[in-house]
């Protein structure tokens, strides 16, 4: 048998020298004490120079790639969970040094994650009103993304304050010039641009919203969104100012039943023949029920509200008699001479409403 440390003959049942392993360990601890030490005085170095730099501990203690990525790893838990310091700026030189194998293990670490994020929005909500993120910062930001878990991760982080900072500026109405070129900074620093997590956000729909309306009432053409293959025929200067997608349509019609009169008597007039004599005269009542069109798009232009489900609707802005808004929809009633109700479920009117008293100013 040899030694498992030295690989040198050791006794017929034993597979290593007490020795070897005793000195192993004690540089084992020798080295995690040199790179914490390196880890806190930003001491960073290329991971390989690191490792040259302690070759001749690495051979005396028999220490395998295995044992010092193992250390390393160690070491990464330790300052990801917070028990141990490191300049963020200087870690990713070191880090995109490492070997693939041993990057991709500190990757899935939930507490890496984390980590970032909190890092990052820490100094964000440091940051004065209108401030810019820094390009150290900002840097540091697109390294960190590399990887696309870690990248969602942040995503969400970056989502939830720039829903914070929307809704701030949307609290005295429409943003103005100024806030929305400090939205448009965010956006760009923290790397969301183009991102589905962007797209999909509330905050930034309505961020888009407030512009489109911010337009109309400075008399603009809006050209704030595109929809491609829209099965709809514009008229002339007519411009699409919003479309909203799986909204239920139905419309209010009037049904007819009749009511008969109240109870009478019955006489017999032959064998197995009644005649009911009714109390009072029976009449048509009306009464109101909503029959769907179906779920489609609801689309906002400049002069008309369309509905396109398994039946399409028409209404033009300036001929809409009434409407009574919801957080997840609208009713509107057309003008005409049998007026009718239509209600569309499936969004948050405040943009259809703002909209349309702002186009029939």
């Amino acid at each position: 048998m040899k030694c498992k440390y030295c690989h040198k003959p050791v006794g017929l049942f034993s597979s290593k020298h007490k020795e070897c392993e005793l000195k192993h360990f004690a540089l084992l601890s020798e080295i995690k004490e040199i790179l914490l030490y390196k880890f806190e005085s930003s001491e960073l170095l290329d991971y390989l120079k690191l490792k040259q730099e302690l070759s001749e501990i690495i051979a005396n203690g028999y220490v395998t790639d295995k044992d010092f990525d193992g250390i390393v790893f160690e070491i990464m838990n330790m300052i990801f969970s917070g028990n141990c310091k490191i300049n963020n700026f200087l870690f990713p030189v070191f880090f995109i040094s490492m070997p693939v194998e041993l990057k991709n293990k500190i990757i899935s670490l939930e507490i890496y994650k984390k980590y970032w994020s909190s890092f990052f929005e820490n100094y964000i909500r440091g940051l004065k009103d209108g401030e810019r993120i820094s390009d150290k910062y900002s840097n540091l930001i697109k390294i960190i993304k590399h990887d696309n878990s870690v990248s969602e991760t942040l995503n969400t982080t970056f989502i939830s304050l720039l829903e914070e900072k929307i809704y701030k500026y949307l609290k005295d109405g429409i943003i103005d010039n100024d806030e929305e070129d400090d939205i448009s900074d965010f956006i760009e620093q923290t790397t969301l641009s183009g991102t589905s997590s962007l797209y999909d956000s509330t905050s930034y729909q309505k961020l888009v919203q407030s512009l489109v309306l911010r337009d109309i009432q400075e008399g603009k053409t809006v050209e704030r969104i595109k929809i491609d293959n829209l099965p709809l025929l514009l008229g002339k200067k007519e411009n699409v100012l919003w479309v909203f997608k799986n909204v239920e349509g139905y419309e209010e019609k009037t049904g007819h039943k009749y009511i008969g009169g109240s109870n009478g008597v019955s006489m017999r007039i032959c064998k197995g023949v009644y005649y009911h004599v009714g109390a009072s005269k029976g009449h048509s009542v009306a009464y109101q029920y909503q029959t769907p069109l179906g779920r489609g798009i609801f689309v906002v232009t400049n002069k008309y509200l369309y509905f396109l489900g398994v039946k399409q609707v028409k209404l033009s802005i300036s001929k809409i008699l009434s409407f009574e808004p919801y957080s997840d929809g609208i009713v509107l009633v057309k003008d005409g001479t049998n007026p009718k109700p239509y209600t569309f479920i499936g969004f948050d009117s405040w943009f259809v409403v703002n909209a349309m008293q702002l186009l029939v100013e």
